[in-house]
């Protein structure tokens, strides 16, 4: 339900501040970690292209926008030179005066710290596991993830007792991989 809410408030605030609504971008569940989102793309193309003049980017908040620090501010920047305001409706700023601007400039770099100590806490978490003995993420081919007696365990399903196999043909026997291929098709 994220992004619908976020869609109908910058509705409902386009409504109240009687703006045209040109375009709606987003929806494709795309991190704004990077500047390089298809989505994010179309809309910077729709905002320098579009025979109706752009005015506004509006934002649920500035993270939506970009996280991206530095350069989520260069691009507000080279939009405001086209005289395209990015407005975030959840952080009312004036970025036509440089104290607005500073702080919609903060308001990316928080972003991009936010996005840096989030990935930070997941990593330790996610060594933790790893030297607790847990896989954390989906098995690798040839494994299943498994439930036995309350105990989430990682187990080789058939296809990885295959893979065994072929692997014990190359190492031990020194078959030829189109040897241990044919083998293999006949199993």
């Amino acid at each position: 339900m994220s992004l619908l809410t976020q869609i109908k408030a910058c509705e409902q605030y386009g409504q109240k501040a009687q703006l045209t609504v040109l375009g709606c971008f987003g929806g494709t569940y795309e991190s704004a970690q990077t500047d390089e989102r298809k989505e994010f793309k179309r809309m910077l193309d729709f905002a320098h292209k579009s025979k109706e003049k752009v005015s506004y980017i509006l934002v649920y908040s500035l993270d939506r926008f970009s996280r991206t620090g530095a350069n989520g501010a260069y691009i507000a920047s080279l939009l405001r030179k086209e005289g395209v305001v990015i407005q975030a409706i959840t952080q009312q700023t004036d970025a036509s005066t440089s104290g607005g601007k500073f702080q919609q400039n903060m308001y990316f770099m928080f972003s991009e710290y936010d996005n840096d100590l989030r990935r930070e806490k997941c990593t330790a978490g996610t060594k933790e596991r790893l030297l607790q003995g847990y896989w954390v993420t989906r098995p690798p081919f040839g494994y299943d993830s498994v439930v036995i007696n309350g105990e989430k365990m990682i187990v080789v399903n058939e296809k990885g007792k295959l893979l065994r196999k072929a692997f014990m043909w190359k190492a031990n026997d020194g078959l030829a991989s189109i040897e241990i291929i044919k083998k293999l098709a006949s199993l």
